[in-house]
């Protein structure tokens, strides 16, 4: 059977005032700048993410998969004095692009953030990427604070999530079967996609990343509150336990 882990450590909030906070955020979502933002952030993680930010106040924000924009609006107003970093490999579909924010088309791993405050900034993934290496890579630069939106369940998803490391599961891309009247059309478009990523990295099952990735975990909770697919973890600082 395969370990479940939901939490380690304590976050510096409570249930009470996660409660407390919806009218707010009701009140803004009501004012978001993209009314449709299909394929990006629904109102449960926005919520969790824009909570979570205004909890720990960080003086910059890294946004590694930006979509159309929305996510950014809602940092800006969880964290008016932040500066705000905003990565996609693809800036031309942004609805909504923030006079604030500085923009990147490289990849997280590829950008210098030597000028960042490292325990005051805060990494935001929503890009589909192998969350394993993601923390490896941000532990590298001495980051403390890591969010990611994809944290799927063992067997599902497009990449290597958190969730699936704490329980040894590995990975293998899975595009899904969809049902109903459009199954046939998506079961085949799966075989497709399936066939073009075929070179895409299996991992097996194991034990050893999990190991690794507790040696430097201070916080793990992968629900913030109920919302199943997001998880905010803190890194102990670098040399504390070794590198990765």
């Amino acid at each position: 059977m395969m370990p479940t882990v939901t939490t380690i450590g304590s976050v510096p909030w409570t249930r009470t005032e996660l409660v407390e906070a919806l009218p707010e955020f009701a009140e803004l979502y009501q004012q978001r700048p993209i009314r449709e933002n299909m394929g990006g952030m629904g109102a449960p993680h926005m919520f969790a993410i824009w909570f979570i930010l205004k909890k720990l106040k960080p003086k910059a924000i890294i946004e590694s998969g930006v979509w159309y924009g929305q996510g950014t609006w809602f940092f800006e107003h969880a964290c008016p004095d932040a500066q705000i970093h905003c990565i996609d490999i693809n800036l031309d579909r942004l609805r909504y692009r923030s006079p604030r924010a500085y923009y990147f088309n490289k990849d997280f791993s590829q950008l210098d953030w030597t000028g960042l405050p490292r325990e005051q900034t805060l990494l935001f993934f929503d890009d589909h990427q192998n969350a394993y290496e993601r923390v490896k890579t941000a532990h590298w630069f001495g980051f403390s604070h890591l969010v990611f939106e994809d944290n799927y369940i063992p067997g599902q998803g497009d990449c290597y999530s958190l969730k699936q490391v704490l329980a040894h599961s590995g990975f293998k891309r899975n595009f899904g079967r969809p049902k109903g009247i459009k199954g046939l059309m998506g079961r085949e478009l799966s075989k497709i996609k399936e066939r073009l990523f075929l070179a895409y990295p299996v991992i097996a099952p194991n034990a050893r990343d999990a190991a690794c990735l507790r040696e430097h975990l201070q916080v793990y909770l992968d629900e913030a509150g109920s919302y199943t697919w997001l998880c905010y973890l803190k890194l102990r600082k670098q040399g504390s336990h070794g590198e990765f």
